[in-house]
């Protein structure tokens, strides 16, 4: 069972709020689901606070939806469509040479923390990005959170266009994370 650390306040932690919305963005298999009925566990204890709600009422949603229409949707929303793909540098870029240059950014950000990406692994994918917050220190993922929020907002929008609001309401929660983020590298 994968076991995530609360704060010493009992408070839902930035770095554990990544790693759980990390999670809950992999991709829908058989593994993953018998993962998450473990996570909901833990996350129906968690303190209530918006981005606690919001990762509960996702799990929720998960288990109660069909397995194979799940995936299926997964699948059509992220893999099949470069408006709502995880990877960030997909939507909102003029050109390619635009694109190139953002992945290079992500992949510093990879760099500068001390941290390699798995082999196959573009520096853009959006869990990739939440699993490197999740180990950050605080300083390091404010001044992170404040670069990527603008195209995980992006994200957001394209999906508000979707039928798939779950996921939208777990993006726009990650966005108001960063945003919290980012209001304290601006301190």
């Amino acid at each position: 069972m994968i076991k995530f650390a609360r704060s010493k306040t009992d408070q839902l932690a930035q770095a554990d709020f990544f790693r759980y919305a990390a999670f809950l963005l992999e991709y829908p298999n058989d593994a993953w689901r018998e993962k998450l009925a473990h996570i909901q566990e833990e996350l129906d204890r968690l303190p209530s606070s918006s981005a606690s709600k919001a990762l509960q009422r996702f799990a929720s949603y998960a288990l109660a939806a069909n397995p194979r229409s799940f995936e299926t949707s997964y699948v059509d929303t992220f893999d099949f469509s470069n408006s709502t793909s995880l990877f960030l540098t997909s939507r909102g870029r003029a050109d390619a040479s635009i694109q190139r240059m953002d992945l290079m950014s992500y992949s510093l950000y990879f760099e500068e923390a001390g941290y390699a990406l798995s082999s196959g692994d573009l520096p853009d994918n959006l869990i990739a990005l939440l699993e490197l917050l999740s180990v950050l220190d605080d300083t390091m993922r404010a001044q992170f959170a404040k670069k990527m929020k603008a195209d995980v907002k992006l994200l957001y929008e394209a999906l508000t266009e979707t039928d798939m609001d779950e996921y939208a309401l777990l993006i726009k929660a990650i966005v108001d994370v960063l945003s919290s983020q980012d209001r304290k590298a601006v301190v």
